[in-house]
């Protein structure tokens, strides 16, 4: 029987980090996410902006911290009812 290794490459490297990070939530269809800005230090992923529900700011977390090469997120996202929502991308 044969088997096969994967090699997963995990990198600490701050530019490749926010652009995997972005790229998750650029598939998922919240254009919301598109708005909240990102920034990695180490293979720590920092969140600032403003969505309009806790709900799209803990989706932004949970999206993140299972990115490989993520360790940390620190999500200062605020949260603002009063932004109007554009429809969900299908």
């Amino acid at each position: 029987m044969m088997t096969s290794a994967v090699d997963i490459h995990l990198t600490t490297d701050p530019t490749e980090l926010v652009e995997r990070v972005k790229a998750t939530f650029a598939g998922l269809g919240y254009p919301q996410l598109a708005n909240v800005a990102c920034d990695a230090q180490g293979s720590t992923i920092y969140f600032t902006g403003v969505l309009n529900s806790y709900y799209l700011k803990q989706i932004a977390q949970t999206l993140a911290i299972k990115v490989p090469g993520v360790r940390r997120v620190v999500n200062n996202i605020e949260v603002n009812s009063d932004i109007k929502s554009p429809p969900l991308q299908r």
